[in-house]
Order: C-alpha cells, then structure tokens, then sequence
C-alpha cells in the first residue's frame, strides 16, 4: 500500500519536533517518537590486568542488548592509575589506551581493539594520568555505527605498553564514559 503525500506540517520551530507527514488516505500512519538516549557507564575502581609476558590488557565494560542499535558518539572521562609496582607500570611508563568490540589481543592496539575509541597515548610522567576525550571526528572511530546483531556488541576497555615491563601489573580506571545510542527495535514486529 502506498500514501501519496498531500502535505508537510511543519512545526514554527524545530525543537517542537520535525516535520510530521500526513497521509491522502484515512488508512494513516503510525510514528513513533525515537530519540536518542544517554548511557554512562560508572567505573570505579575497574581493574585492568596487564602480565609482563604479554604487556596488554582489557576488561570487558559492557554487553549490548541484541538489538538494532545506532551509536552516535561516545565521551570519555577516565583517571588511570597505573599500579606502579617496581619493574612493572610506574609513572614513567607509556600508556596506550582504546575502547573497542573486542579485547585486546597485541601490544599494538588495532582494528577492532580500538573502534569505538582509537588509540589515544598517554605519555605523562606521573602515576594517574587523565583521559579525557569526545570521539566525534577519529580518523580510524568513526561514528555513528549501526549494531544489527549480537557479532559485535560488546565493549572492552584496552591498555597496550608500547615499553615491555617485567613484572605483572595493574591500570585503575575511575570516572565515566558516555555513550549516546538511539534504539530502533529487535527487528521486524
């Protein structure tokens, strides 16, 4: 079936919403007001493991629903403490920190280790460097992405030392990542 437009109502101001079309026949139209939504995820304290033999580490963050989802964009706000155990992460030793739909897997984050958030190196000299950053305008994050199954919904936290240590350590993160996701359903109803 299909409508043939007769007109557009448009409202006098576009934060009263955009413009509503209204069907020629009286079968109608269904809307549904879709609007984006704010998630943030709360870490304190998350631990992130990184072993001296591999000098990378993740943590999973979160698991998304199975759904049609559209993610518009993602705001970081993190303090890292790295654990600074002697020989293992002190505050000399780079960080190389990404947010991805996979874990970690090499000392070089790539690919998907880093396709929500790219690689952002942190190169400060003290134990709780700060990592603070809007994803709008990565070259290699680009946004918004369309998740349509469960292949790739989840969310990991990954570290990777561009310097070896020697002995199994710890980055703490604290403080919020954003994430705005607009909904669109589980499919067909």
């Amino acid at each position: 079936m299909s409508f043939q437009i007769k007109q557009v109502g448009r409202s006098s101001n576009l934060r009263d919403g955009s413009p509503l079309v209204v069907p020629f026949s009286t079968n109608g139209v269904d809307y549904q007001l879709v609007t984006p939504q704010k998630v943030t995820l709360k870490l304190t304290d998350q631990v992130v493991s990184i072993t001296a033999a591999l000098d990378y580490g993740s943590v999973e963050l979160l698991t998304w629903p199975d759904r049609n989802l559209h993610i518009l964009g993602m705001e970081v706000d993190l303090e890292l403490v790295k654990g600074n155990l002697s020989t293992g992460i002190v505050a000399a030793t780079d960080l190389d920190v990404g947010v991805g739909s996979t874990a970690a897997s090499a000392q070089t984050l790539a690919t998907t280790m880093i396709d929500y958030l790219e690689k952002q190196d942190l190169d400060a000299t003290d134990v709780s460097p700060a990592l603070q950053v809007n994803v709008l305008g990565q070259s290699t994050a680009t946004f918004p992405k369309q998740l349509a199954d469960s292949a790739t919904n989840k969310l990991f936290l990954n570290i990777g030392l561009p310097t070896p240590v020697t002995v199994d350590d710890t980055v703490t993160a604290t403080g919020t990542i954003d994430l705005y996701v607009i909904d669109l359903g589980n499919g067909i109803s």
